[in-house]
């Protein structure tokens, strides 16, 4: 009876451990998304970073690249100008 419910208690320890694995994976493939994302932008000399930031806090940068980036979702897109060199 004992042997009966410690299988019972594997079985749903090993259901956890699969769900925790598939989250793993999903948020992997999503941080590769995002970093295949970033790296379009990269490839076309964007920055995701304003020029200038309100504050080096963290909260503070967030809300500059969540502005950033739906400036691009919006298709607007800009690229500074550069001044070509003599």
């Amino acid at each position: 009876r004992n042997q009966a419910a410690g299988l019972g208690e594997l079985d749903l320890i090993q259901g956890e451990l699969n769900t925790l694995q598939a989250d793993l994976l999903r948020d992997l493939a999503y941080a590769d998304l995002r970093n295949a994302y970033g790296q379009i932008f990269a490839s076309a000399g964007l920055d995701p970073l304003p020029s200038e930031l309100s504050s080096t806090k963290v909260q503070a940068i967030a809300v500059a690249l969540d502005a950033r980036e739906s400036q691009w979702e919006a298709g607007n897109i800009s690229v500074a100008a550069t001044a070509p060199k003599p």
